[in-house]
């Protein structure tokens, strides 16, 4: 198998880069964990993360705010290049065209920017060279920024169904250049144009800065200029795991070090597991991070459609791996194996159904057993806490023949017996800013979505627990006028694991008048824990309520009337499992975060 003979190089390689104090600042523990997005998180939210990349000028906003919570945070700022996003405005001159004088559409009414030397002057510079220009003295102005990353920048657009289809006209002589040269002549003056732009701009940020791009593909052009791809859309199933897992072996062997490769899962393709939607989402987060811990790449989530907009947090992010010590093995046709100082990941990307046992794992270099199952909340079936003897993990195959479209399972395990690892259980208004395993608010009366209560008050002045931009949900809270208690919001938490939970509760500040005297009530294990919210303060951040018993299940929940003397805000609540920490060293979920810029409401 071509693969095995891989794993031996790489123990080298790998025991180097953990051992050395090569970008120690750039070098976070297993499993390493990102965010992809256009904006709008919160800053405590995003310095949960390793690895944030973030558009439209917030990591350029927020990023010393995201180093001040978090100092090894890696903060990039984000702009689709193809589309000529970091440009105040871009000259006609300045975007390619075909033989009959027609631009090119990317995503919507943008055009594609040409980065040839074609491409004419306006005012003394190409596009190839502002470009890198632009985008180096945002990077260089703000020293909380470790780098930027490229949402769109293709490195290719001749083959599959690209946007050129057969005629373009980069030189500008009004003649199809496929015709005129030929499809090589084509790719060969695009991608080195790319390359050597990408070249101008590591020569203007220097060697300690972050390139990150994403190019639509798992591409293989300037490994040596940049620091990783963004692979979007569960690329290790979605295109073959074994073509895959080769090529990332080979990013890791040759690329540009410290490496940033991002793959970004989403629930696609889950339609090869079993179980229901929630379970098949936790199959695939399972299946692409244990494939993403093979490497040393980083991991994200979407369970939502779309992508970029909203990210999941699951148990198996709040596992502490600490450091690999050995690289990635190969135990049978496409079973992995990865060993690290507080673990082991196991993977099944065989494509058939496979029992793996720890006697498997004994022969193994790096083996430190016995290895037990983690204490989760989401997943308490497979996250029980057992000591690991043997596992059956789920296998198929199917889609196109030649993609190898595959789908597996995977686990992981930790040396300490009882080990608990927790996502925090937030309970939105809204399903995708909802914990994934339990559902959104139940919301019965006359509760109105956004902004409406005050329209001169806007959504601007609301932040969210996760999220304030309005482009990504169209109800980010409820709110309704004062009554007789007739409005009810119900926030029912699915518990995994029995025992002592904070609840807190999120309001923000989006109408004059709100209630100071929100009646709530806590449904636990051992009663009902009744008081007063005041919503006229406090806002934007998590209000801590007391800490309760809550047993395995539904039967637990926060419930918010509006019988008071104001408007009420119905957002959300999060219950987070006691470890006996003090709730007062929390520093995420204490300060407020500064006030959001650059929001526009739409009707």
């Amino acid at each position: 198998m071509f693969l095995k003979n891989y794993w031996i190089c790489l123990v080298l390689i790998f025991v180097f880069f953990t051992k050395s104090t090569y970008a120690q600042r750039f070098n976070p523990p297993y499993p390493r964990i990102a965010q992809f997005t256009w904006g709008g998180g919160r800053v405590e939210w995003y310095a949960k993360f390793d690895l944030l990349v973030i558009g439209h000028g917030n990591a350029d906003r927020h990023a010393k705010a995201i180093k001040a919570i978090n100092p090894d945070a890696i903060v990039l700022e984000t702009a689709d290049w193809n589309k000529g996003n970091p440009f105040s405005s871009v000259p006609d001159k300045w975007k390619v065209r075909n033989s009959k004088g027609e631009f090119f559409k990317v995503w919507g009414d943008k055009k594609l920017i040409d980065y040839t030397d074609f491409c004419p002057f306006v005012n003394g510079q190409r596009a190839n060279t502002q470009l890198p220009q632009l985008v180096a003295a945002k990077v260089n102005n703000n020293p909380s920024l470790d780098g930027v990353g490229s949402d769109g920048l293709w490195f290719e657009i001749t083959n599959g169904d690209w946007l050129l289809k057969g005629d373009v006209d980069l030189d500008r002589n009004g003649v199809n250049d496929f015709q005129e040269h030929g499809k090589d002549w084509v790719a060969n003056k695009w991608t080195g144009s790319i390359i050597n732009m990408v070249a101008r701009y590591r020569n203007l940020v220097g060697d300690d800065k972050i390139i990150h791009i994403n190019s639509g593909k798992f591409h293989k052009q300037a490994w040596d200029l940049h620091n990783g791809p963004i692979l979007e859309r569960s690329w290790a199933v979605k295109f073959g795991f074994d073509s895959f897992l080769k090529r990332y072996f080979d990013f890791i062997r040759t690329a540009r070090q410290p490496h940033t490769l991002l793959l970004d899962g989403h629930r696609s393709y889950t339609d090869l597991a079993p179980g229901n939607g929630f379970e098949r989402n936790l199959m695939m987060m399972r299946f692409l991070l244990c494939t993403t811990l093979l490497g040393d790449g980083y991991f994200s989530f979407s369970d939502t459609p779309g992508e970029h907009h909203y990210y999941q947090d699951f148990d198996e992010f709040h596992v502490n791996l600490d450091y690999p010590t050995e690289a990635a093995q190969e135990i049978g046709q496409g079973i992995w194996v990865r060993f690290f100082q507080n673990g082991v990941s196991i993977i099944n990307a065989s494509g058939t159904t496979r029992s793996i046992t720890d006697g498997d794992l004994q022969g193994l270099s790096g083996y430190e057993g016995p290895y037990f199952h983690f204490v989760g909340g989401q997943n308490p079936s497979l996250n029980n806490g057992q000591r690991f003897s043997s596992m059956t993990f789920f296998g198929a195959q199917g889609g196109d023949a030649g993609k190898g479209h595959r789908m597996g399972d995977a686990t992981i395990l930790v040396k300490q017996a009882n080990a608990a690892f927790f996502a925090d259980i937030i309970i939105d208004n809204i399903q995708s800013g909802t914990l994934s395993g339990s559902k959104a608010a139940v919301l019965n009366g006359g509760w109105l979505p956004g902004s409406e209560v005050d329209a001169n008050r806007p959504v601007s002045w609301h932040v969210g627990p996760h999220w304030i931009d309005s482009r990504y949900t169209s109800d980010p809270y409820y709110s309704v006028a004062a009554g007789s208690g007739s409005a009810k919001a119900t926030f029912k938490p699915t518990i995994g694991v029995s025992g002592s939970y904070r609840v807190y509760e999120w309001h923000g500040n989006i109408a004059q008048g709100q209630a100071g005297d929100v009646p709530y009530e806590i449904h636990h294990q051992n009663g009902i824990a009744k008081g007063r919210l005041d919503q006229s303060r406090n806002f934007s951040r998590w209000n801590l309520l007391g800490t309760f018993k809550f047993t395995k299940g539904t039967s637990g929940y926060a419930t918010i009337t509006n019988n008071a003397g104001g408007i009420v805000v119905a957002d959300a609540f999060k219950f987070v499992f006691d470890d006996g920490t003090d709730p007062g060293a929390d520093p995420g979920d204490t300060t407020p975060p500064n006030p959001p810029e650059g929001v526009k409401v739409g009707n």
